[in-house]
């Protein structure tokens, strides 16, 4: 449910549901806050609200590095999971923030690492759906 109320110089629309983290934004009108929490509504109701905010400010490499300090020291072989990190961490891909990422994306990243891996010691980097 929405609510919007005046904040100092504008107004300010909120967005809570139960089991889903609050949406706040400020506006400098009545009008465009109730257009956005609108939207926001409507994403909620359609989508369940997938938060993309922080994967519009985190790269591949910055999870990666975090994948490695967090995870990697979990394996049997973290020397070849660095490695192959390393690896992912200097191609493109790695520059670009999470939410721009597609599917597409990978599997283009994949077929590339397929065609060469012949020719170089790097295989492709193995994605464990283990839990730990």
């Amino acid at each position: 449910m929405a609510s919007i109320y005046k904040h100092k110089n504008g107004w300010r629309a909120q967005v809570r549901r139960q089991g889903l983290p609050i949406k706040t934004k400020s506006f400098r009108s009545k009008q465009e806050a109730e257009r956005w929490a609108y939207r926001v509504e409507t994403a909620v109701t359609q989508d369940g609200f997938l938060d993309l905010e922080e994967a519009k400010r985190t790269t591949l490499a910055e999870a990666l590095d975090r994948y490695e300090l967090e995870e990697t020291c979990l394996k049997k072989s973290p020397d070849v999971e660095r490695y192959r990190i390393g690896a992912w961490k200097r191609d493109p891909l790695a520059n670009r923030v999470l939410s721009s990422i597609r599917s597409s994306d990978i599997a283009a990243w994949r077929s590339a690492i397929r065609t060469c891996s012949a020719t170089s010691s790097i295989g492709p980097l193995k994605v464990s759906t283990q839990q730990r």
